[in-house]
């Protein structure tokens, strides 16, 4: 394994394409990358020791990506992993890195996902899981990785939302495909660790309904309050995994709460903007903001 200069992975070895689809993976297939006296392996379980900046881990079998996919969604069990000692790549079969992804906040138990979109088309793709220059300590477990393919997207760069206690905020928008896998959303918490988890929910929204039905959730998640990064931070999205069947065409709606209620200066800070994405809008308190979108990608399986 040689490093580009631009900190990312140049894997160079020889490859056997398989079609890429959910795999639950066994790491007896993959192969040691970087120092291996820096990694452990028991069963399904891959433990790193660099105590100083290094790059050590496993890349996986070559697999050929299904059609129409454009990003890869990887994840494991982590533990004891400081910000940045986590990293997830993806790349070609020549060894060029198209996807890289290292964890932003510090994850002392918990699993860690990431989607990494691959915006060019490619053949055979190989994942690497481990530390790369950084020390690392972590321990992951129950390795996945999979092709999926982006479905609604809007980017935002103005601040768009507070989320505390008495402000719900949500985006519409109209399902791809048939599975929800995964949304990507550029939040922040305002406080450090001084407040509730965030909690996040897919409705389905029928046409005459406004506001949104909120009775039955289609798919939930709650991601803890330390695994969100602060306001200070470099923006970056972060991946929330919601499995859900969902209707190709349908709109459903994308809604974020405190788990608990708090003030707005223990809140979240949702980005947005001038509302351009066609197939739905900003929701304030089950409201309609007709000139608003919130930054969200949803992403599909194949």
């Amino acid at each position: 394994m040689k490093i580009a200069r631009d900190q990312r992975m140049t894997v160079l070895t020889a490859v056997l394409p398989l079609l890429i689809g959910t795999s639950a993976v066994s790491l007896e297939k993959w192969q040691t990358a970087g120092d291996a006296r820096l990694l452990s392996r028991q069963g399904e379980r891959l433990t790193l020791s660099a105590k100083e900046a290094a790059t050590a881990g496993m890349l996986s079998p070559a697999r050929s990506a299904s059609p129409g996919s454009d990003a890869v969604l990887a994840s494991a069990d982590v533990s004891d992993a400081a910000a940045g000692a986590i990293t997830f790549s993806v790349h070609t079969a020549s060894g060029e890195t198209i996807g890289y992804w290292q964890n932003p906040t510090n994850i002392s138990r918990g699993r860690a996902h990431a989607v990494m979109q691959v915006d060019k088309p490619v053949g055979p793709l190989r994942v690497f899981v481990g530390t790369h220059r950084k020390p690392s300590s972590a321990t992951l477990e129950n390795v996945r990785w999979e092709a999926v393919r982006r479905g609604m997207s809007f980017n935002g760069s103005m601040y768009g939302a507070i989320v505390h206690g008495s402000n719900l905020e949500a985006q519409s928008f109209k399902a791809r495909g048939k599975k929800l896998v995964a949304v990507r959303v550029l939040i922040r918490r305002l406080k450090e660790n001084d407040g509730p988890d965030l909690r996040v929910r897919i409705f389905r929204k029928t046409p005459d309904a406004d506001p949104y039905p909120t009775e039955q959730a289609v798919a939930e998640a709650t991601v803890p309050r330390e695994r969100i990064p602060q306001a200070d931070r470099p923006r970056e999205e972060i991946t929330i995994a919601l499995a859900a069947d969902t209707v190709p065409g349908t709109t459903y709606v994308v809604e974020f709460s405190p788990s608990a209620p708090c003030e707005k200066d223990n809140g979240f800070l949702l980005w947005g903007g001038i509302g351009t994405y066609p197939g739905g809008c900003r929701y304030q308190n089950g409201s309609a903001v007709k000139d608003w979108d919130l930054h969200l990608e949803a992403y599909d399986a194949m």
